[in-house]
């Protein structure tokens, strides 16, 4: 096996899991397992939410490196768990790599929820939320469109690949500019119980809880990178609110 053939499939491997939503060292032990069931002899993986570089040895060969830069993101503990799966089973039965291309084919091209389960989940998360925090029925029911709209805006915003941080700005702001025009209007009652719950779709949940997994782990660069991440995405999210608010004067 050689390592100009061997080290582009790992590093493809540890990518997705990383876009997808992996935890730094879960893409590290992944890589470095595969790496060394194929015979590498010393592999050196430095991994960040936005890049991973790999240098592998094999046997009778030069020192080979290898780096990839994550361009985007999207949340899909499915096809992380099936990838980490997938490096398992490389491990344990080391299949010719042509092989292991066409698996992570089907992976990708899985199915898991269709158009209509997401729109029904950005729709009802949203009315629980207003319920939680305080809203009735029919601040609930506005919220269901909110959150529909914010995944209109939120779906196409991101297949332009367009910057996380403006991406929760824009949404944050459609949801708050609906929530406050269905309250002016005499639709709703409570414009903030509506915001909180169209917003709580926008919260860097997964992110934060990744990053203080890498924390745990010993990956504090990572781990920084993460809460900063989160961080600035919740700012995104506060400015966006924010503007609507000023712009209509409420003030609290």
């Amino acid at each position: 096996m050689q390592s100009k053939n061997l080290l582009p499939v790992a590093i493809k491997i540890g990518s997705l899991m990383l876009e997808f939503g992996a935890e730094i060292y879960r893409v590290e032990e992944s890589i470095y397992r595969i790496c060394k069931a194929y015979g590498a002899t010393s592999t050196e993986i430095f991994a960040i939410p936005s890049a991973i570089i790999v240098t592998i040895n094999m046997e009778d060969e030069d020192f080979y490196t290898l780096s990839k830069h994550i361009f985007s993101k999207e949340t899909d503990l499915d096809k992380v768990d099936k990838l980490n799966d997938l490096s398992r089973y490389i491990c344990n039965n080391t299949p010719d790599l042509t092989t292991v291309n066409e698996m992570i084919k089907i992976i990708l091209t899985r199915k898991t929820y269709n158009k209509l389960s997401n729109t029904i989940a950005y729709a009802v998360a949203p009315a629980t939320f207003c319920l939680f925090f305080g809203g009735n029925l029919k601040d609930a029911a506005y919220s269901m469109i909110c959150g529909i709209v914010v995944k209109m805006f939120y779906d196409n915003l991101t297949r332009l690949q367009a910057n996380t941080i403006f991406i929760n700005i824009i949404c944050s702001s459609i949801g708050s500019l609906f929530a406050v025009l269905f309250v002016k209007f005499g639709l709703a009652d409570h414009y903030d119980k509506i915001i909180i719950g169209t917003i709580m779709l926008l919260v860097p949940g997964l992110i934060l809880t990744t990053s203080m997994r890498d924390f745990m782990m010993g990956d504090l660069i990572a781990g920084v990178l993460g809460l900063i991440e989160a961080l600035l995405i919740a700012t995104g999210i506060a400015i966006g609110v924010a503007l609507v608010l000023t712009l209509f004067g409420i003030t609290g």
